[in-house]
């Protein structure tokens, strides 16, 4: 399990399913714009394959739940 899978499945049973995805969708566009943005320690090269790591990983789980038959 990944260290985002491990957040998002903490917030799924602490805030429901909806709050979690709504926590991924913000995560997801702040992270995209911090690696984006020169002046974000995000986009430097130490730290940018972390936050694209997380970023994959949230589009993945994002998608799991838009094929999900309960979505």
């Amino acid at each position: 399990m990944t260290h985002e899978q491990e957040r998002i499945d903490f917030l799924v049973r602490r805030d429901g399913p909806a709050e979690a995805r709504a926590w991924v969708e913000r995560t997801l566009h702040m992270y995209r714009d911090a690696v984006n943005t020169p002046l974000s320690h995000a986009s430097l090269p130490e730290y940018r394959p972390r936050f694209e790591q997380a970023i994959d990983e949230f589009q993945i789980w994002l998608a799991a739940q838009d094929q999900s038959p309960c979505a």
